[in-house]
C-alpha cells in the first residue's frame, strides 16, 4: 500500500493581508521507494529508457492555492526520469485539486566506487514557494549481477 506525505504550505500570504485564503497542501506518493535488489546482468542492452523497475511518483495539490513545485534533486548518476537528464525539474503549475505524475527508475551504479552488492541510497527533493523546507522521498536499491554460475566480477559493466 502506498502512503502519501502531506505538507501544508503557506503560499504568498502575510499576516498583514486579510483574505489570503487557506494554506496550500501538497501530497506526495509514495513516501519512500525501495527497489530492493536490481539485477544489472544485461545492462545496458536490456534496460528501458526509463530504467529498471520504474515506479510512479505523484504530487498533488490538495490546497486552494496554485503551487509551483520544483523537483530540486535527482541523482541522475543512479536514476532515470524519462524525458529529463538534469535537475531541477519544473512540473506544470499545480492548480487546486490537480496533480503531476512521473516515473523514476534505476539506471546505473558505480562499480569503481564499490557500489555493486552494496546498498545505494538518496532522495528526490521537492520544494515550492512558501515551503520552509524541502520535502524528500528517500530511495534505495542494491545493484547485483545474477550471473547464473560462478561470478568472478571480472566483467562488471556498471558505471
Amino acid at each position: 500500500m502506498l502512503e502519501s506525505r502531506l505538507v501544508k504550505l503557506v503560499v504568498g500570504c502575510s499576516f498583514f493581508w486579510a483574505g489570503c485564503g487557506k494554506p496550500g497542501e501538497l501530497a506526495v506518493t509514495p513516501e519512500t521507494i525501495d527497489w530492493g535488489e536490481v539485477d544489472f546482468q544485461g545492462w545496458p542492452s536490456d534496460m528501458d529508457e526509463g530504467g529498471y523497475q520504474q515506479t510512479e511518483v505523484a504530487i498533488t495539490n490538495l490546497g486552494e492555492t496554485d503551487l509551483d513545485v520544483i523537483i530540486q534533486t535527482v541523482d541522475f548518476d543512479h536514476l532515470c526520469i524519462e524525458g529529463f537528464s538534469v535537475a531541477p525539474i519544473a512540473p506544470p503549475t499545480l492548480t487546486p485539486g490537480t496533480g503531476y505524475a512521473f516515473f523514476v527508475g534505476v539506471c546505473a551504479y558505480s562499480s569503481e566506487d564499490g557500489e555493486r552488492d552494496q546498498l545505494v541510497s538518496g532522495s528526490l527533493d521537492f520544494s515550492a514557494e512558501g515551503l520552509d523546507e524541502s520535502l524528500s522521498i528517500p530511495w534505495q536499491f542494491t545493484p547485483v549481477r545474477n550471473m547464473g554460475g560462478s561470478d568472478t566480477g571480472d566483467d562488471d559493466t556498471g558505471r
